[in-house]
């Protein structure tokens, strides 16, 4: 199992398989893949579905009380409004689908959104205090004929 500490706090990215939870750094083609990230009070896990291209909110638990658990239905983990290509109708990019992870790491995912192009990369550190620090980075990916 991959796993990062930061004094009492962990990082950790965990293979879902067939079977249960299964340690792994690698992301396996077809399978979901699920970011753990874990402060002393705070647990959020993300999970990257690749089937239906969705990345959505497996479970968010924080000071004794469970905001949102495995057997809810997933939310959307992801919202960014007015996406546009070249000039094009705004879109909003809702985490619901038309992703493929093309990178993950034990505190990291990186997706690209099929009808823009954008590729979002989504990064997670925590510091003292039970923060649980989230960064989105976005790039345009499409290229100009």
């Amino acid at each position: 199992m991959l796993l990062a500490t930061l004094g009492a706090a962990s990082l950790e990215l965990r293979q879902l398989g067939a079977a249960g939870l299964v340690a792994s750094a690698q992301t396996v083609a077809g399978r979901p893949t699920e970011l753990t990230i874990a402060s002393e009070a705070a647990e959020l896990r993300l999970r990257f579905d690749p089937a239906a291209g969705r990345l959505g909110l497996a479970s968010l638990a924080g000071h004794g009380t469970t905001w949102a658990g495995d057997d809810s239905a997933l939310g959307g983990a992801l919202w960014i409004d007015r996406v546009q290509v070249d000039g094009g109708p705004a879109t909003t990019i809702d985490g619901s689908g038309g992703l493929r992870l093309v990178n993950a790491s034990d505190h990291s995912m990186t997706m690209l959104h099929s009808d823009s192009g954008l590729s979002i990369a989504l990064d997670y550190d925590l510091e003292s205090g039970n923060a649980i620090i989230h960064r989105a980075t976005l790039a345009n990916t499409a290229r100009r004929a």
